[in-house]
């Protein structure tokens, strides 16, 4: 757990997608006190609201994007042939730049 709190991605971030994941999971109990930690840590209502819908939302950085589009990929392991398609993971992991999640 450590490993995921060690600073190289940032708490907000680290919030969206563990809502994201919880609500393609469908578990209400996650999903509640995701977004409670989420407000507790100052996220506002609107990106809250928003998580579900990400990708037509003005509410979220490119990394976030991308985090989130990780998220999503790695959740839905088993939806697709492709699990993580390489669009996806080299924009995660910024195979050309800094990664996105990086400030």
């Amino acid at each position: 757990m450590r490993a995921i709190h060690n600073g190289a991605v940032s708490e907000t971030t680290l919030h969206l997608v563990h809502l994201r994941a919880s609500q393609i999971n469908g578990c209400s109990t996650c999903v509640e006190s995701g977004a409670l930690y989420a407000k507790k840590a100052g996220e506002s209502d609107n990106r809250l609201f928003a998580v579900a819908a990400w990708r037509d939302s003005p509410h979220f950085t490119d990394a976030e994007r991308a985090a989130l589009a990780l998220t999503e990929a790695i959740t839905k392991l088993s939806d697709r042939e492709d699990p993580i398609p390489d669009i996806i993971w080299d924009e995660a992991t910024g195979i050309s730049k800094k990664p996105p999640w990086l400030p």
